[in-house]
């Protein structure tokens, strides 16, 4: 059976990272008799009101029960015994990941008999120590949600429970940014490449419509051991099944600039219309005189749109005039209309001690000159590049600059569509599947492409997803059930060229050739293909705006998992046990630079080694004519497939150990297999290994796979496993009051960070700038580029001069280890209203950071005219290997080599690094560094009201503290070797958050306290609701940045300060004004910043904070009832109502030396948006 079900797995969806089965929930209780005796193997029944589902067991020895594995939903519980009435509760409320309790008294009598309880669902949780929020249906449904550039994103309702932190990276409870745990029904939507800054909007890829899910939770504490592969914490989603009823709604969401405010800093708003719209429907499978699926077979489709329509707003580019095409450049002129003279680089000549050049007369470039590849390109560009703007007049700076206005826009189509199936097999088992499509592109506009026509410019593309679920639930004895789950991803990014996408418009003439280049003339020899793309070229110091883009790239993202879930329930215990398998892809691919990527600068004409144009002229445009190349990059064809494996096990106890107090002990093994690369495509750093083109100092790559040049082994690092234990307690003290606990240690995603790193040696990738300053070019365009390598070039020397990457030994696989306490005390206050006073620490190790610069060089061991924290030191060190002051000083060259290999960057400082073959030793983008630590406190107060009475509530408030050295992976260390400076409050820590989300229906009209009957005040007051979600929080810490700088090749300098009190500056008249007022003291404040010694000031100091938070969405809505079970809804939504602003990034980073330090303009958020929607529900 095992094995006809992993066939069917992959059978299904060939293509998905761990959590368990959070998508059900737990009804457990004991039954006992009216003198309180226990009543062992009476039948419980748990019945879906919505679907007629059975889901049975019996109660134990000891009278207990415990029904697992029960889909989201209202339920009704049936209990009989011989002997007794049959109990039957209704209005039983079971959540995703909830255990709710249920205690059964049975009177004596007959199975005919009955006694009918409607359940006051005990809003308590007394059965386990997890720490989480649950939304509801009701509340997914109504709190608004903005259309903003996309469909509809369930991640704004996660945001708006207390456990999410939504500020840069999201993050759950304590844990790092990207490193949560996102699932739909029971299996990961997370990507690969989760930890990247994208991580947000490449999982919701993967998430179906608002529409199709019926609820979610977020849980940051009290982990079971079924639930792992996460940091902080977990959101878990539940997609929307079908019923014994046919229901689902019809809907348009429409935005619209009119609507909206502008910006604090926009002077206008640009046109901008949005249409979010979508249908589902549900039901039982009915098909007329032949099959009727109630209380059976049960289908849920959705399908939601996007589609948006931006303005167009004029925006300058610059283009060579037309007579420049044709190397008449006597227009060439700077502001004064001075003409910026071009020099024949043919001429240059070397006499009495100084090179010289003979300027072209008048400008004028022979034709005889231009280079063949330039005069193909220019046959090609010419007719595009037509200036579109009137009035220009020659020789004045206007004739050359932003001289082009484009109207391009882009569009974004976006279509969802996902469908669920339900199937009861027998009255013991039952199978469900699901299927989500999401197919988004970014194309340009009616008006064509924003900046140059195409395919000189734009970067069109598009994301694809499918998602596949599948479950099998078989309860093998009234005690014993069996849930096999599994499913899989795979989500597609691509990126690149209208000159090789296959989606680019035909309108307005706009060449869309997608190979074929070498046929029209326009292919520079020597690259790996130059008929498949158009070539880039650059213009230094921005002379002319850039022409090309970078080829089609991006990522496919696979994920493939299974779990299989025992539960037996046995006195007063319930076991569960289980394994789960996760294999998460990221094949990364790229065509960039395989056509061509050259770059032109003015020094190629100019007069020999003057850096300035104003003294020295010259043109980047008439280097490019002459085909003066001073810059390119070349790239092979890349396709690398790395997977992250994942084997894991788990056990857990719930023990219910009295009536009062219930304990969940568990413990769960994981075993992550080291990174592997298809077909062996990956190398890696060996510290130790000699580099033989380095004249055998250590540090050189490693290849992996078997043969000449190769370990022999498929990976290059070792695998990691570990055991996370779990201890969690409820004890309910009384019937109004329990008290929760909860100490565990989990482990965190290993995914992937950056690009496709570990290639060198397996693709090709050649970048090399000028390092004569102009005096001669690289190459000469039609004689093509320099001879490379191919590849595979299996050469431990292969990465020498370049960035290597490491996975740091066995770091690359071992994941963030996190022990998590929480404490909670709560108290139920009314039949319909609970509060919560609680503790949730973290601490963790191993996280994903930037910590790690192996090639920074140590300089307490440097001899004293080698002090970089003295002038004469940092000159000695910025000075050439083989020069006569690094030879006074006595430096040698560490190898022969060592200067033809960085020519003008042989400098003694590059040659006393640790591995000074290698530009750096790069550990965050080769995944190997994971060594950061974080400690996380928090007090969390959380107030709910259940619906009742029209309203329902959720509150929250948060006074937390974390303090780390990774902020999610970013950053770089001030001293590799003392590491510790790194720990500072962390750049998103915010140390109060409030959160406030409610419904609330008026109390007038049909069914409601007034104005019940028929009436003109009921006709008009009936049917309003009003709901919202408010956020209020602190700002973010504040940093300090500098430009003194020290030549150790470390990850930056920071300020020295004095004290961290007082930074603010005065504000005059009261309040803020960005245009008058700084945020800072001026820079003097500070002090002058000392150039003998690095900085000493923290990453961020906690006593100044950024710009606070402030948010209010709200929506108003009226229902109206068409028909029974129709009814229609007209919105009006509102984000950031109150048009608050919240000022962002101040300008220059902080920077003390930067002229305008302390000067806020920017704005973090947006202006008030407003939306109107239709929604047809029946």
């Amino acid at each position: 059976m095992r094995n006809i079900r992993f066939c069917v797995l992959f059978g299904v969806c060939a293509m998905a990272i761990l959590l368990a089965q959070t998508d059900r929930g737990v009804i457990t209780g004991t039954v006992k008799d009216a003198s309180g005796a226990v009543v062992p193997g009476a039948q419980v029944t748990a019945i879906q009101t919505s679907t007629n589902a059975n889901f049975k067991t019996k109660t134990t020895t000891s009278g207990d029960f415990t029904v697992p594995s029960l889909p989201v939903g209202n339920y009704l519980v049936r209990v009989e015994n011989i002997g007794f009435k049959t109990h039957l509760a209704s209005n039983i409320v079971v959540a995703a990941g909830a255990t709710v309790p249920l205690d059964v008294t049975l009177e004596l009598g007959t199975t005919q008999q009955t006694v009918e309880v409607v359940a006051n669902a005990q809003l308590l949780q007394t059965e386990a120590g997890r720490v989480a929020t649950e939304v509801s249906n009701r509340l997914v449904d109504e709190l608004p949600v903005v259309v903003n550039g996309a469909v509809r994103s369930p991640f704004d309702l996660s945001a708006s429970t207390a456990e999410v932190n939504s500020t840069g990276q999201y993050r759950v409870g304590g844990g790092h940014g990207g490193a949560y745990g996102m699932t739909l029904d029971g299996t990961s939507v997370t990507t690969a490449g989760q930890l990247d800054s994208n991580g947000v909007t490449w999982t919701q890829i993967n998430t179906p419509s608002v529409d199709a899910l019926t609820e979610f939770s977020v849980t940051a504490a009290g982990f079971k051991a079924d639930v792992g592969h996460a940091s902080g914490g977990t959101m878990s989603f539940v997609s929307k099944s079908g019923t014994n009823a046919f229901h689902g709604d019809a809907y348009e969401f429409l935005r619209n600039q009119v609507l909206d405010a502008k910006g604090f800093f926009g002077a206008t708003k640009p046109v901008y219309k949005q249409n979010d719209f979508g249908v589902t429907a549900g039901g039982p499978v009915w098909i007329p005189k032949l099959y009727h699926g109630r209380d059976k077979t049960f289908f849920f489709v959705s399908y939601e749109g996007f589609r948006n329509r931006a303005g167009a707003t004029p925006t300058p580019y610059s283009v060579p005039p037309q007579e420049f095409f044709t190397g008449d450049l006597h227009n060439y002129v700077d502001a004064t209309g001075k003409m910026y003279q071009i020099y024949d680089p043919g001429s240059t000549a070397f006499a009495n001690g100084s090179y010289t050049r003979t300027p072209f007369p008048n400008n004028l470039i022979p034709q005889s000159r231009i280079d063949p590849i330039s005069k193909s390109i220019i046959g090609f560009v010419q007719p595009l590049l037509k200036s579109n703007v009137s009035g220009l007049v020659p020789g004045t700076s206007g004739y050359v600059r932003n001289n082009y206005l484009s109207n391009g826009t882009t569009i974004a189509p976006n279509n969802k569509f996902s469908i669920k199936g339900d199937q009861v097999l027998t009255s013991r088992q039952r199978v469900s599947f699901f299927f989500g499509r999401t197919r988004q592109q970014d194309l340009y506009g009616p008006t064509g492409a924003p900046g140059l026509p195409s395919p000189l410019a734009g970067n069109p593309g598009y994301n694809r997803s499918d998602v596949y679920r599948i479950s099998h639930d078989f309860t093998i004895s009234p005690t014993f059930l069996n849930r096999f789950y599994a499913g899989g991803n795979n989500w597609e990014q691509n990126h690149g060229s209208f000159a090789t996408f296959s989606g680019a418009p035909q309108s307005q003439g706009i060449p869309t050739t997608t190979t074929g280049w070498k046929e029209k003339g326009i292919c520079i020899p020597n690259y790996p293909d130059c008929n498949d793309d158009f070539p880039q070229v650059n213009f230094s110091n921005s002379e002319f705006t850039n022409w090309g883009v970078a080829a089609p790239n991006g990522s496919d993202n696979i994920v493939v998992e299974f779990h299989d879930d025992m539960t037996k329930t046995t006195g007063r215990h319930t076991f569960k046990w289980g394994y789960y398998y996760n294999n998460t892809h990221y094949n990364g691919f790229g065509l960039q630079n395989i056509a061509g990527n050259v770059t032109f600068q003015a020094l190629n004409t100019s007069v020999p080694l003057v850096t300035s144009q104003a003294t020295g002229g010259g043109s980047a445009f008439a280097s490019f004519l002459l085909g003066q190349v001073s810059g390119y990059s070349l790239d092979t064809p890349r396709y690398l497939a790395t997977m992250f494996r994942t084997n894991q096990m788990y056990f857990q106890d719930d023990w219910r150990v009295s009536e009062h107090l219930t304990l969940n002990l568990g413990l769960r093994f994981e075993l992550n297999q080291p990174p592997m690369v298809g077909q062996d495509q990956a190398s890696d750093l060996s510290l130790t290994l000699p580099n033989p083109a380095a004249g055998g100092i250590p540090g050189a790559l490693i290849f992996a796979g078997s043969g000449p040049g190769r370990i022999g082994s498929r990976t290059l690092v070792d695998g990691w496993n570990g055991f996370g234990p779990r201890l969690g307690f409820a004890y309910a003290l009384n019937s109004k009051t329990a008290i929760r606990g909860a100490a565990t240690r989990s482990f965190g995603p290993i995914t992937y960070v950056g690009n496709s790193s570990h290639n060198l040696g397996i693709v090709q990738r050649i970048t090399v700038s000028d390092q004569t300053q102009g005096l001669s070019p690289l190459w000469v365009l039609q004689d093509g580029a320099p001879a490379w390598s191919q590849v595979p070039n299996i050469d431990p020397s292969v990465g020498n001069g370049s960035n290597v990457p490491y996975y740091n030994g066995k770091s690359a696989s071992t994941p963030s280890d996190d022990l998590t306490y929480a404490f909670n005390i709560e108290r139920q206050l009314t039949a319909n209203t609970v509060v919560e006073v609680g503790y949730l620490g973290m601490l963790s190790a191993g996280t994903q950071s930037a910590l790690l610069a192996y090639n920074q060089i140590y300089y307490p061991n440097l001899p004293a005219n080698l002090s970089p924290f003295t002038a004469s030191g940092r000159t000695l060190l910025n000075s050439q290997v083989g020069s006569a002051v690094a030879n006074a000083a006595g430096v040698v060259a560490p190898w022969s080599g060592f200067n033809k290999l960085w020519g003008t960057g042989s400098s003694v400082a590059q040659s006393l690094r640790p591995f000074p073959q290698y530009s750096a030793v790069d550990t965050i983008n080769g995944q190997g560094d994971r060594i950061g630590h974080s400690t996380y406190h928090s007090m969390q107060v959380k107030f709910s009201k259940r619906y009742s009475s029209g309203l329902t509530v959720q509150a929250s408030y948060v006074l937390s503290k974390l303090l780390t050295d990774a902020d999610s992976g970013g950053g770089t260390p001030e001293n590799h070797y003392n590491r510790s400076l790194e720990k500072s409050i962390a750049s998103y820590d915010q140390t109060h958050v409030v959160k406030l989300n409610y419904v609330y229906e008026l109390p007038f009209g049909k069914g409601r306290k007034f104005l019940s009957n028929k009436s003109v005040g009921s006709a008009i007051l009936g049917g309003w609701r009003f709901s919202g979600i408010q956020n209020y929080s602190s700002g973010t810490p504040f940093a300090l940045g500098t430009t003194v700088s020290f030549p150790i090749f470390n990850g930056g300098n920071r300020p020295t300060v004095a004290a961290y009190d007082g930074w603010r500056g005065a504000i005059a008249g009261g309040k803020f004004d960005p245009a008058v007022d700084k945020f800072l003291q001026p820079a003097s404040f500070f002090g002058t910043q000392p150039t003998d010694v690095l900085g000493t000031m923290t990453r961020y100091n906690p006593k100044l904070r950024n710009w606070p938070g402030f948010g209010e969405s709200v929506s108003m809505a009226r229902s109206i009832t068409l028909k029974e079970q129709k009814h229609l809804d007209f919105r009006w939504e509102a984000f950031n109502l109150l048009n608050r602003t919240q000022f962002g990034a101040l300008s220059g980073g902080g920077t003390l030396q930067n002229a305008n330090f302390g000067l806020w303009r920017t704005q973090a958020n947006s202006g008030r948006r407003m939306q109107v929607s239709l929604k047809l529900y029946w």
